[in-house]
């Protein structure tokens, strides 16, 4: 529903310049592991029966995941070279399961 997976595998394509670098992706990766775990405590609470309907019962958030999903579907269409779209989409997931 989100697109996680592909989120990953995209991350880790991008190549890792230097060691700043590689400290930004380790967190990123943290952050994104972190915002997984959360969700998935979350539905598991609800007795939702996918993340799709999870979603769909908190219909005070659906601006939130459209706004996400814009993101998201811009994030995936790039060439993976630069570390700041990754960034500002992770904080976007974040920012919209802060809000459920």
């Amino acid at each position: 529903f989100l697109g996680l997976t592909a989120m990953t595998a995209q991350l880790a394509k991008l190549p890792k310049h230097d060691n700043w670098q590689r400290k930004i992706m380790v967190q990123l990766e943290i952050d994104m592991q972190q915002a997984i775990v959360l969700l998935i405590s979350n539905i598991v609470r609800s007795n939702s029966l996918s993340c799709a309907d999870y979603f769909d019962t908190h219909t005070e958030t659906q601006n939130r995941i459209e706004r996400y999903r814009q993101l998201y579907q811009e994030v995936m269409a790039i060439l993976p070279v630069n570390i700041l779209p990754y960034i500002a989409l992770i904080k976007t997931l974040q920012r919209l399961l802060e809000s459920v």
